[in-house]
């Protein structure tokens, strides 16, 4: 794992953390917009890193996650929405051919 993603899950890590600390909508949208402009910023200043893919799988899980805080998925379908995420990461979707 590259220390891209580690920088990654630790600014995903410490979004989940002001999510707890401040339970509100508004929180919840703002941290996960500062993750994706995080995580774009991290990802572009890795040489190695295949930032479309990663992005990709990056906006998927912000999106299953934004859905889940407003209330359009309940927590079993945000956790089938993650699993198909991963299912289709793992698959090859989403790398430049």
């Amino acid at each position: 794992m590259s220390r891209s993603w580690l920088y990654i899950l630790g600014l995903m890590l410490a979004g989940s953390l002001v999510v707890d600390m401040y339970p509100l909508l508004v929180v919840s949208m703002g941290v996960n917009l500062v993750i994706l402009i995080g995580s774009y910023l991290i990802l572009r200043r890795d040489p190695y890193a295949d930032v479309r893919g990663s992005m990709l799988f990056i906006v998927g899980l912000v999106g299953i996650n934004m859905l889940a805080a407003v209330g359009v998925l309940s927590g079993m379908m945000a956790n089938l929405a993650f699993i198909a995420l991963l299912v289709w990461s793992m698959a090859g979707g989403g790398r430049s051919r």
